[in-house]
């Protein structure tokens, strides 16, 4: 990238421009992109045989496992937190050098060809930073389930030894009274998030773990084809996308407890779609409000695809 840009800032012919800086940023960035991604698809393997791992280890002897789970988790959630650290590093001088060459080839039409090579790049970006956010994010659900099982199905107390105490201590009592002293601490709050999926207050019940863990990327997946395929819409007829009102009304059609959820996803897939032009002349949005309920977004229109 830097070789890119320091082309791109000397300018020159078409052809310096094919060759300097169209060449690196389409073969040479753009591998670099391509075998990030591959990576990530190592790291989602690398992360379900973990999973077997784990559920192996709680089927045959959970007792003694558990320490080999946590071992297993933290070291999981360490790397992905390590990895993301770096993407977003990364990410950002790399967001900030894409910006740098798109001002310079803007409305520039015999260097278009450099602006859609960008674009790409973009894209890839885009899904690069994503990944590592939405891989940590599942990943603490998962975290959270393993504990709520160990906690909730394992018994700790293996030979009933406290139970088994207590009984005959309420049995002994009128012969070997005795005080009960207990402390009454004051609770902790845990300040990670709790719905990691989209939420339905209308369900009642335990939900299984493996549904429950699959549950976010399923929905996930789904909402986001529907949305891209009515937003793709804007695309073929050249309509600008107003991502307020766009929000308003497809937020007005769902529960209050989805729209936080769906409107990531709106915004999320409008944007891989194309941008705005007012982006690059440093102007300012106004605040929108997207429902009823306080909500608001800041955005310029999407007019360039």
């Amino acid at each position: 990238m830097a070789k890119a840009i320091e082309a791109a800032q000397e300018g020159g012919t078409v052809a310096h421009w094919r060759k300097n800086v169209f060449g690196v940023l389409k073969y040479s960035v753009g591998e670099i992109f391509d075998q990030i991604d591959l990576n990530q698809r190592v790291m989602d393997e690398q992360q379900q045989s973990v999973k077997l791992q784990i559920a192996e280890l709680l089927n045959k002897d959970w007792r003694d496992a558990i320490n080999n789970c946590e071992t297993l988790l933290s070291e999981t959630s360490a790397t992905l937190r390590e990895l993301q650290d770096t993407l977003q590093a990364a990410g950002d001088e790399l967001q900030t050098q894409i910006l740098d060459i798109q001002e310079i080839v803007y409305g520039d039409d015999e260097l278009e060809f450099v602006g859609e090579a960008l674009f790409g790049l973009q894209m890839k970006l885009d899904r690069i930073i994503s990944w590592g956010q939405q891989a940590i994010d599942l990943w603490i659900g998962y975290d959270r389930h393993v504990h709520k099982f160990i906690r909730t199905a394992i018994d700790m107390d293996q030979n009933r030894a406290f139970s088994q105490r207590l009984s005959q201590s309420v049995t002994d009592y009128f012969d070997s009274p005795w005080y009960l002293t207990y402390a009454d601490a004051e609770k902790l709050t845990d300040l990670r998030d709790e719905a990691l999926v989209l939420r339905n207050d209308e369900v009642t019940g335990a939900v299984p773990l493996e549904v429950e863990y699959e549950e976010f990327e399923q929905v996930n997946d789904e909402l986001a084809e529907r949305i891209g395929d009515m937003l793709k819409v804007h695309k073929e007829q050249g309509a600008p996308i107003d991502l307020g009102l766009v929000l308003r009304d497809y937020l007005a059609s769902h529960p209050h407890t989805h729209h936080f959820d769906l409107a990531r996803i709106v915004v999320d897939q409008a944007v891989r779609l194309g941008y705005s032009q007012s982006d690059y002349s440093a102007i300012q949005p106004d605040w929108q409000a997207i429902n009823d309920f306080g909500a608001k977004v800041q955005a310029n229109v999407i007019d360039k695809y």
